[in-house]
């Protein structure tokens, strides 16, 4: 029998590709993105690749973020440095770094209000 083999890619539909881009890019230090269209910019990551995609608004109008039941992780080496960093670059937490299960968690939201979760195991 066929089976997976790993997760892809996770990808985002977006209202605001620049202000998105900005985000992942400039506060988050995601570079080079492999493909980047009008419609489509995607990032190369360990083990998967994320992309955001412009959606179309009949799609995503109305649509709240943070009530999604599909969420994505970033693994970071350190997250109490990392999470310094992005604070002050004006990133606000929904729970600041805390241990839980062998690991340190955090979660903020990106600019649209989807929600990432920051992990780093212990």
């Amino acid at each position: 029998m066929a089976k997976i083999k790993r997760i892809n890619m996770v990808f985002l539909y977006v209202k605001d590709m620049a202000r998105m881009r900005r985000f992942y890019e400039e506060v988050l230090g995601f570079h080079d993105p492999v493909i980047v269209t009008d419609l489509w910019v995607e990032y190369e990551l360990p083990g998967a690749h994320l992309a955001l995609h412009q959606g179309d608004p009949r799609v995503i109008e109305g649509h709240n973020p943070a009530k999604n039941t599909v969420r994505f992780s970033l693994e970071v080496d350190d997250l109490r440095a990392f999470s310094q960093s992005i604070k002050e670059k004006g990133v606000e937490f929904t729970f600041e770094p805390r241990g839980d299960f062998n690991s340190l968690l955090a979660e903020i939201q990106d600019v649209e209000g989807n929600p990432i979760r920051l992990i780093q195991y212990l």
